[in-house]
């Protein structure tokens, strides 16, 4: 008879292997888990501190500006760059989710992304910087102050194509060198603005720091992606690609207008129908709305080339996270309009001074609108990496409407009080209700009223992705 001794040691050793290599797969599963959560994390914590910290010397600069030239001044300095900002969209911050889409899913090489991308961004970023520049050169041909303010911020436009060296790193999740470039850049930039401010120097000199910005901003920029291993050799157009890019974010660039309209076509109406000071009392309080502004795009910064990869890979995954983000950020948005309403008066008075309490009501209405543009950048991620970014230019169309209607009701008796009512109605239409024009998005919209009220749809469906695109 054959003996099984052998053949027993062999089961008895493979059982055991098993039973060791088991809790090691596990192990290592988890540890796989955590590391790219950590990395996320991670990411996220960087671009946060990034933000906050840029906000924090952009708050400090804007007080002691406040201060030194008073409400008339600030309101004319804000109405200059209001105006002058309306060309920002079609920058580089336009096509800042259709460029890491593209990088993300690697449907192109990368130099050929880049260089289709730099070339659209520089031709109509520089086209379309005329436009509001010739505005005032002719709205305002007597006021010097106002041109010159005006040209020193079209020229901060010039090297906006050379922006999408920080999209690729943005992409590949590399925050350190973005996040160290433009720490550097806002310090100095800030340490300038602060030393003209303190000396009453002629609020030209404002513009001419943000145009030096620019430009350091972009060198540093490109300095960081060729210490990452990217060849700026490499960048090769291809026409037909970058007629699909143009495609793809004209319809962001064109909503992006209507949704600065949104927030600055109120200091344009305010300055004729109230006056500079009131500018000046409305641009502050929108200053202060902008520290809130920052949760929504620091979160997605990091988590939007996930997002895509899971659309691809895990599209429940996808659909889950993206209704967890509408309950999370409804909560956050509450607890900001409660924080202002409680504390508003007496921190505007700290900061600004008692001639700003006109501000410090402002904001609490501002902080409803923030709420409702919270849902809206949630759902522009969606609509971007389903390639359906035509669904922006109608959703922002009829915000815009609705904010000229409330506009015409509100400003006439009630100045900017009625103008940030209106902004607030505005954005409830235009992140939420709009949801409901198409049927592909009309779950959406009852996923968001649902947050709204404090109901989380965590792991539902989101949308019929077959009417998107």
């Amino acid at each position: 008879m054959r003996s099984t001794r052998g053949w027993n040691k062999s089961f008895v050793t493979t059982a055991e292997m098993r039973n060791t290599y088991l809790p090691l797969k596990i192990t290592a599963a988890i540890r796989k888990i955590l590391s790219a959560r950590f990395e996320h994390l991670k990411v996220t914590s960087l671009y946060l501190g990034e933000r906050i910290y840029a906000i924090g010397l952009s708050f400090i600069t804007y007080s002691i500006f406040a201060r030194s030239y008073g409400p008339t001044l600030l309101g004319s300095y804000s109405y200059a760059l209001t105006v002058m900002q309306f060309a920002v969209p079609f920058l580089a911050v336009g096509s800042e989710g259709v460029v890491i889409r593209e990088i993300v899913r690697r449907s192109r090489p990368i130099g050929e992304v880049m260089g289709s991308a730099c070339l659209v961004l520089s031709g109509v970023g520089l086209a379309v910087t005329l436009i509001p520049l010739a505005f005032i050169a002719i709205t305002q041909r007597h006021d010097t102050t106002l041109l010159t303010v005006a040209s020193l911020i079209a020229l901060s436009f010039i090297p906006s194509g050379i922006l999408v060296a920080e999209q690729a790193l943005k992409a590949e999740l590399r925050a350190i060198p973005v996040v160290a470039v433009r720490m550097a850049t806002a310090t100095a930039s800030a340490s300038a603005k602060l030393f003209v401010a303190l000396h009453q120097y002629p609020i030209e000199f404002f513009a001419a720091i943000t145009a030096a910005e620019a430009f350091v901003l972009s060198g540093l920029l490109l300095y960081a992606y060729r210490r990452e291993g990217y060849s700026i050799r490499a960048w090769r157009l291809n026409f037909d690609y970058a007629k699909f890019l143009l495609s793809q974010s004209a319809p962001i660039m064109l909503s992006s207008v209507v949704v600065m309209l949104f927030f600055r076509a109120n200091h344009v109406l305010l300055f004729y129908a109230s006056g500079a000071e009131t500018v000046g009392q409305y641009a502050l309080a929108f200053q202060a709305m902008q520290l809130f502004l920052v949760f929504p795009e620091v979160f997605f910064r990091a988590a939007y080339p996930r997002l895509v990869s899971l659309h691809t890979k895990d599209p429940a995954r996808f659909i889950s996270i993206i209704n967890a983000c509408y309950f999370w950020f409804s909560c956050l948005g509450y607890a900001i309009v409660i924080f202002n309403f409680l504390f508003a008066p007496s921190l505007f008075g700290f900061f600004f001074g008692p001639r700003f309490g006109l501000a410090s009501k402002l904001i609490v209405i501002l902080s409803v609108a923030n709420l409702f543009d919270y849902f809206g950048a949630i759902r522009a991620q969606f609509i971007n990496i389903n390639n359906a970014t035509n669904y922006h230019l109608v959703n922002a169309g009829v915000g815009f409407v609705v904010l000229l209607l409330f506009d015409a009701l509100f400003v006439p008796a009630h100045g900017a009080i009625g103008a940030s009512w209106s902004l607030a109605i505005a954005f409830f239409v235009s992140s939420i209700l709009t949801s409901f024009i198409f049927v592909g998005m009309r779950s959406t919209g009852w996923v968001q009223l649902k947050a709204l009220i404090f109901i989380p749809s965590f792991g539902r469906r989101l949308g019929r992705r077959a009417p998107l695109g």
